[in-house]
This record gives C-alpha cells, structure tokens and sequence, in this order.
C-alpha cells in the first residue's frame, strides 16, 4: 500500500511539474520587437507589400506526420535536420524575390524537440538581407514536455513579423480554446493574434496583425468565437480610422469549397463557414469573386494526406481595412509545392485613400492634455534625461500619442514635468499598462524621490 501511494505520490508531483512548464499568455500582453539594424521610418506614401507564409516549422513536403490525416496517425513525428535547413533556404529564397516590406509568418518553431530545439526564426533571418531589420514574434505553443506519444517533449511554435521598417511596439491576443480535457487545455496550442505598430514618418500608423486559427476545432464553437475576436479587433480599428492589414493560416474554407472536398476532408470544417463573419464585412484577399471566378488559382493548401493529391482548398486570406487599396494580389503555387503544405499569399496596397482623408478622420479631435510632474534628486537628474532620451522615441510612436515635450522647472532644475497630448485618456493608460509590464516604470520610479504625479487636463471651451 505504502509503494502504491508512493507511486501515485509520484506521478503527481511529475504532473505538477509538466503543468507548471507550461505557457500561461494573459489575454492580452506585449511583446518584445528586436531591432537588428537600422532602418527608414515608414511613409504613407510608399505601397505596402506583404507576404503572408505558414512554412510548416520548416519541414518540407516528404512526410505525412501524425495530424496530417483525419485519424491521427500518419507515420512521421518529425522532419531531419537537413530537411528542416533545404526548407529555410527555400523559403529565403522566395522572400528575397519577392522583396516584400513585411513578412507574416506560421508556425514557425523555436526550441521545439520536433525540430531539433532550433529557432527556426533565427536560422532564416541568417539568410535574409540586413534591410529586414525589425521582427516580433509571440509564441502559441510553449511547454517543457508534452506527454503525447507522438510528442514526448519540448514544444515551441511562434508567428513571426518580420519588417523592413521600425515596429513601434507588438502585442499578443489571446484567442478561444477549444473544450478539450484540462491536460491539453494546459499543454496545447494557444491560438493568438500578434500585432504589430508601424509608425508613418507624416504622423499615424499602419497597424498589422498576423494569426493562425484553430485546425482542430471538434465541430465545436472555437472556430465562430475566434473570428468574432479577429472582428472586434479589426472593428475598434476602423472605428480609429487606423489602416490595418491581417493576414495568416484561418483554417477557414471560404464560400462554396465544401462541397469539393471529400467526406473525410469535409470532417474539418463546416458546411457553413465561419468565416463568412469576415468576408461579408471585410476586404479580402482572394476576393468572393477571385474564388468564384478562377477557384484553382486561389488554392493555398497542398495537404499532406496521401489521399489528396494536389492542391484542393483555399485556407488563408490577407484582410484590409477601406482605407487602403489593392494593387497587386497572388498565391505564388508555380514553385512552393516542395516547401510547405501552404502556399504564400502575397499582396501589395497604397495607401492613397487614406492620405486623402480630412485631418478630422485621421486624428480625433478630442484629446486629452497630461501632465507628468517628477522629481529627481541631484545625482540622477542627468541618468533621467537620458531615459527619456531614448525611451521617448517609441512614446512617440505609440498609438494615440500626438506629442510630447520634456520640460524643466525654471525654480527648480530637479523639477521634470512632461507635457503630453494624447487622443484619449484611455491610450495614455493603455500606453502606462505597456510600460510597466515591460518595467520600465519600476526603472524610472528608482531614479525619483517621490512618487511621481500624473495631471489629466480637459479644454473647456470658451
């Protein structure tokens, strides 16, 4: 009896341990955005072009893993090493020609047992021109070990925004999981969204966002409640008059594919698609009528089941806010069979309708003067001032700022007030939140010798 209730005691304690090696996202939460070089600020006046990739952690298209096929046991769990370093070049080497300014990317892996714990992110940007100067990314599946008998391991898949130009700040979103058992729920993917800022140089911001949707919704609601998050955000955004651009893997079929498939690919989707919620509302790339018109040439998906033998069905869409323009539009299929079970979906936009708006639909009117009154002592006077020196830039740039002025009190030097303008109250204490999960704001209260006051102000007309 005393060895069984050891044993229990045991596998308890090596629960636990998986359990707390597991990724825990808030909700919402920032990301870090690694410069590599520098780089031009962006102008609303340059095209926009985007290419949108989910490279299958780099595995190349000579498997047939385990999720591949609807019963869950294809023969492979992992791709070779030197299978994985073939597909990175290959997909470098359609990045270079395409030359596109921002690159969205799924799952790509990093420190994963499957793919050998490398980051695959890392290895591509190896092979990549230094003019790819800024990248984000947010992981959406993270654990120390996931007991799957086809995993038995570490995991570690992120999305990745890869970019031409200066990202001001990222987030990650946090969207629906599917109602599996409470292991999974702790140690499976977590579909997100990432975003990510890119300030204009004229004032403004382009805001992207890259996402992969769940691919093994069960026939439950997962599916309808995640593209209603992508249509809340994508709604707050137009509501701004931000341009915006979306794009990724939606596991989505459009209008009209269901009824091409086989019955046992049809067991992944519905006969009414969910994302139905986002091309009734949003621009699209394709296009209901690219779809209906010329279907084969809009296929993103070259499934690995050896029962589908050529490309069937179209997975992932590019959206784009009413602000923006398409000039140019491809799923690039000719040379990617070898690559990915997806295909690149690649477009290019200007932003003419957007620069062509009234000041008033740019920028709100309302805003809201702040006062950030600090007091340093006399030895750290000099270290603030070099904070904000190099903080304020990405203050800036961050959404909903329109100003800020460093400013100094003539009777006395230890006195700092900072001088802001902000669209709204609610921006200023969104753009705190961020500093103080990045502990920023613990670094700056150490430099003070008071707890620093912060003054709203309203114009009140007259």
């Amino acid at each position: 009896m005393v060895v069984i209730a050891t044993i229990i005691a045991f596998l308890l304690l090596c629960m636990m341990a998986i359990l707390v090696s597991a990724y825990y996202p808030k909700s919402t939460q920032a990301e870090h955005v690694i410069k590599r070089s520098e780089a031009p600020v962006f102008s609303n006046q340059q095209h926009v072009k985007i290419l949108c990739y989910n490279v299958q952690f780099m595995a190349g298209k000579d498997y047939v893993f385990w999720f591949d096929v609807p019963d869950a046991n294809g023969p492979d769990s992992s791709p070779t090493a030197n299978a994985i370093n073939t597909t990175i070049t290959a997909v470098a080497n359609v990045i270079v020609d395409e030359d596109p300014d921002f690159i969205f990317l799924q799952e790509v892996d990093d420190g994963a047992k499957r793919t050998h714990n490398k980051d695959q992110l890392h290895a591509l940007l190896k092979q990549l021109p230094e003019t790819y100067a800024y990248h984000t990314s947010a992981f959406y599946w993270k654990s120390g070990f996931v007991p799957h008998p086809r995993v038995l391991g570490r995991t570690g898949m992120k999305l990745s925004i890869v970019s031409k130009h200066p990202i001001s700040t990222a987030k990650r979103y946090q969207l629906a999981l599917t109602p599996d058992n409470v292991i999974t729920k702790h140690l499976g993917i977590k579909r997100a969204i990432l975003e990510a800022h890119i300030p204009f140089k004229e004032g403004g911001e382009l805001v992207l966002l890259n996402t992969h949707l769940e691919a093994f919704s069960k026939q439950s609601d997962t599916l309808q409640k995640q593209v209603m998050q992508v249509n809340e955000l994508l709604t707050q955004l137009d509501s701004a008059s931000t341009p915006w651009i979306i794009g990724g893997d939606f596991n989505l079929l459009p209008p009209g594919q269901f009824s091409n498939l086989t019955v046992k690919q049809q067991g992944y989707y519905r006969p009414q698609s969910e994302i139905a919620a986002l091309t009734d509302k949003h621009r699209c790339i394709p296009s209901i009528n690219d779809l209906r018109n010329e279907p084969d040439k809009w296929f993103t998906f070259n499934s690995n089941d050896p029962d589908v033998t050529e490309p069937d069905r179209t997975l992932d869409y590019l959206f784009y806010s009413a602000n923006l323009k398409c000039i140019t539009k491809t799923v690039r299929q000719h040379d990617t069979l070898t690559i990915s079970d997806h295909f690149p979906i690649i477009a290019s936009f200007n932003l003419s309708t957007y620069t062509e708006q009234p000041v008033s639909q740019k920028e709100k009117k309302m805003s809201v003067d702040i006062i950030l009154n600090l007091q340093v002592s006399a030895e750290n006077r000099e270290e603030l001032l070099s904070v904000f020196t190099a903080i304020l830039p990405d203050t800036r740039a961050y959404k909903g700022c329109q100003s800020v002025v460093v400013t100094s009190n003539e009777d006395d030097l230890h006195n700092i007030v900072l001088l802001e303008k902000w669209d709204s109250r609610a921006e200023y204490e969104g753009y705190l939140a961020w500093r103080t999960e990045r502990g920023d704001m613990e670094k700056l209260a150490a430099l003070l010798s008071e707890p620093p006051s912060i003054t709203y102000l309203a114009t009140i007309p007259s």
